[in-house]
Formats: C-alpha cells, sequence, structure tokens
C-alpha cells in the first residue's frame, strides 16, 4: 500500500547546491552538513570547479585542487600564489570533516591532488577522481556523465548521435548486466570502512559507475595515459576494472553499438596502446 511505501523508502536527503561559492560559502554549508547528519549517516560531497594547483614549498599542505570564486573580495592586493592559495578548497581543508564518514567526489584537472587525504579520525572515507586530463577533442566532464547515467555517455563518448528505441532498449539492459556485474565484484572489497557505504543504495551505485567509467575509458583507444583515467583513494577497485568478465560485458555493449574500431578489443586495460597524438585538453 501506500502508507507502507512511505514508511519503508528512504527519507530524502537534506542537499545544499551551491554554484560558483567562495571558499567561506563552501566551509559554511559543509559545517552544517556534518552538524546534521547522524551517527549512521555521512557527507556526501560533490565537486566540480578548475583546478588550481599551488606550486611552494611553504604550503604546508595546501598544494592545491579546487578554485573558488572570488565574489565580494574586489581587487586583489595579493600575488598571483597568494591569490589561488587563498580562493582554493585544498584537501587539507577537509581534513576536520572527517570526524565523520565522508564520500568525495572530485571533477577537475586537479582531482589527484585529493588522493591519500589522511584519514586522521579512523572514519569510513572513498574518494572517487575524475582523469585530470582528456584527449584532444574529448568534453571534460565525461565522468559525472559516467556517474549519472552511464548508457548516455557511453553514447555521448563513442560519437552515437542516434539510435533507435528497440536497440536503446537493448542497450540499457546491457548496461544493467554490467552494472549488476560489477557489484557482484564490489561487494567483495574487504576495506570494512568503505564497506559501510555500500550499505546506501545511491553511494553504492555511484561506486559501481566508477569501476563501469573506468572499464569504459579503459578500453577507448584515445585515452592511453594514466592521467585520461579516473581513480580512487584509497584504490580499490585497480583489479577489479581488468577482470575478464567486465572487459566481456563491455565489449558485447561496444559491438551492439556498432563502434569496435574507436576501442581496443583485443587488449587488456592494463596495457593501452601507444601514443599517437599527444594533445591534451583540460
Amino acid at each position: 500500500t501506500e502508507d507502507t511505501d512511505r514508511a519503508t523508502r528512504r527519507p530524502n536527503p537534506h542537499k545544499y547546491v551551491l554554484y560558483q561559492p567562495t571558499v567561506s560559502q563552501v566551509l559554511v554549508y559543509l559545517a552544517n552538513a556534518f552538524r546534521e547528519i547522524g551517527d549512521q549517516g555521512c557527507v556526501l560531497l560533490y565537486l566540480s570547479s578548475d583546478g588550481s594547483r599551488i606550486d611552494s614549498e611553504t604550503s604546508h599542505g595546501y598544494i592545491g585542487g579546487i578554485a573558488t570564486s572570488r565574489r565580494g573580495q574586489g581587487d586583489s592586493t595579493h600575488d598571483r600564489t597568494t591569490d589561488l592559495l587563498i580562493n582554493t578548497v585544498h584537501p587539507a581543508d577537509l581534513v576536520p570533516f572527517t570526524r565523520k564518514p565522508l564520500f568525495l567526489i572530485v571533477e577537475s584537472s586537479c582531482s589527484s591532488t585529493y588522493s591519500n587525504m589522511p584519514n586522521l579520525f579512523n572514519q569510513p572515507m572513498l574518494a572517487l577522481l575524475s582523469p585530470t586530463m582528456y584527449p584532444i577533442h574529448m568534453n571534460s566532464g565525461i565522468y559525472t556523465f559516467f556517474l549519472h547515467s552511464p548508457l548516455v555517455a557511453f553514447c555521448a563518448l563513442s560519437q552515437i548521435t542516434t539510435m533507435d528505441a528497440i536497440r536503446w532498449a537493448h542497450v540499457d539492459r546491457l548496461f544493467g548486466e554490467f552494472e549488476d556485474c560489477v557489484w557482484e565484484f564490489v561487494s567483495q572489497v574487504s576495506d570494512t570502512r568503505v564497506r559501510r557505504f555500500f550499505g546506501d543504495d545511491f553511494l553504492r551505485q555511484i561506486v559501481v559507475r566508477h569501476v563501469v567509467c573506468c572499464v569504459v575509458l579503459g578500453m577507448h583507444r584515445e585515452f592511453t595515459r594514466k592521467e585520461h583515467l579516473p581513480q580512487a583513494s584509497p584504490e580499490l577497485f585497480a583489479q577489479i576494472v581488468e577482470e575478464a568478465e567486465l572487459i566481456r560485458k563491455a565489449r558485447a555493449i561496444i559491438d551492439e553499438c556498432g563502434v569496435a574500431e574507436m576501442y581496443r578489443l583485443e587488449e587488456s586495460i592494463g596495457s593501452p596502446a601507444p601514443v599517437t597524438d599527444t594533445g591534451l585538453s583540460t
């Protein structure tokens, strides 16, 4: 009944959506989210912006990250390095919020700066990080696209502009089988702190689609560098990505869509094809 469905439905979590925020706004809203969650909850933080990398020997761990807005600051009197240092969400800025479970997603050219964040409070923490570079002619943001809809992201990646309804339904079913297969491997991850996130359907789906994205991008002929591929911290999925069964699932989708010429079908993900074009865009 409707009452039963309402009783069993997961409460809709409180969300904050910030567009071009300042550093202070990010920290204030993150502190509010931290305060609101219970002992069994976690903070899901998604960051997407231009990267900001700090080349300074005196950064004390503030090495760069996500660039933020400078609204309301007027004309800056700082040099460029100081200005970047001030107007960036650094990994060190997030450490105080790891007192509770933190699930972090970063889409940025400097996403790798959030890898290996210190887990000082022994709480569950997982960071899923986008590629830091994309091959030339590839749009940035494809990683987020995969987390939202792997099928649509695959079509964009493979330059598929039209597909009839029957084939769409079939490929959608293949992606469903692909995700189910990924979950069979991911569910065997032994890290108990990370496994805590798997109890949430939404977070579990994000992790599964992260692996799907890694498999597909790893097979694409233009994704030839380490910087072209997503990563996780801690990196628990590197071996899963190379499972033969997952590669077969991806090949079935590629063959069904008729785009085999764009992918490496005979090589493992761990041995990308030689680089033939070094043009890169961020």
